[in-house]
């Protein structure tokens, strides 16, 4: 990037920026050496002023840098929602994704920012497109814990049971995670708290998972409680605890033990395993 430019963008000058193009000591899409067009670095720095100076003078809402990222994208990974505003009312493609398949939407989710996902969706971008990997922008703000996203993706029909390439869904990323905002809200939305997921074992071959053994094999006591409380079969338990005694997590494998005990009753299993009634028996 030359001198010049990269002044301009450290004091936000959009009167410099527009002589340094008339006086045409740039091309207004010329892609400087950081792999980045004018327009890209102005989104990067979130300059709203100087992104308009640049696309009045011509400079394409989608023009595509280094590993495909365009205006757009930058902007939304930097959470920039005044500069997403502007490249979607100036045309830009909500959708446009980079080399590896992701999009300013995917990219948003991840980094939790809430108002460039409003925008984003409320300009047609799409709440199930997956990246190269197979994942979604729910399972992106899943694996960061950013609820609100998790929720606005939901109000606009996120595909909840959606797997990625390597057998991963929200519902198991948000239990690996720990996040139990994120679990509630998936929840909320319909997901089935009994949703499998695969993993491929030592020897190649793939296994499924449920969410209650993915929580459990983790110690995430909390995803253990909703899962419980959300209604899982008696045979998820039952493997759930298998993966307790495996990882040694005595509190998740008490947990399911108290429920079943309870003939089902997750919520007084849960009082009960609260309480100091509660039999240590159980923990063999």
């Amino acid at each position: 990037m030359s001198e010049a430019v990269e002044d301009a963008l450290q004091r936000n000058d959009s009167e410099a920026i527009n002589e340094i193009l008339q006086l045409q000591l740039i091309a207004v899409d010329e892609i400087f050496d950081d792999g980045f067009s004018p327009l890209m670095n102005a989104a990067l720095h979130g300059s709203c002023e100087i992104c308009e100076v640049l696309i009045q003078a011509g400079a394409r809402a989608d023009q595509r840098g280094k590993m495909g990222a365009t205006p757009l994208l930058i902007a939304s990974q930097s959470g920039h929602a005044d500069v997403v505003d502007l490249l979607l009312a100036s045309g830009a493609t909500a959708d446009a994704a980079r080399d590896n398949g992701t999009t300013p939407l995917i990219v948003a989710s991840q980094f939790g920012h809430v108002r460039c996902v409003e925008s984003l969706l409320d300009a047609g971008a799409d709440p199930n497109h997956a990246d190269a990997s197979g994942y979604t922008s729910l399972m992106r703000a899943c694996s960061t814990g950013h609820v609100e996203c998790v929720d606005l993706l939901c109000t606009f029909l996120a595909e909840v049971d959606a797997m990625s390439n390597d057998g991963f869904t929200a519902i198991r990323i948000a239990c690996a995670a720990d996040h139990p905002d994120c679990l509630r809200a998936l929840l909320r939305a319909g997901c089935p708290a009994d949703l499998s997921s695969q993993w491929r074992r030592e020897d190649g071959s793939i296994g499924e998972a449920a969410p209650l053994e993915v929580a459990c094999a983790a110690g995430h006591l909390e995803c253990v409680h909703l899962l419980l409380e959300a209604g899982v079969s008696r045979a998820s338990m039952i493997k759930a605890i298998h993966w307790s005694k495996q990882t040694h997590q005595a509190a998740c494998a008490l947990a399911i033990k108290q429920v079943l005990q309870d003939g089902g009753n997750a919520a007084r299993g849960k009082r009960l395993l609260e309480s100091s009634s509660a039999d240590p028996m159980l923990t063999d």
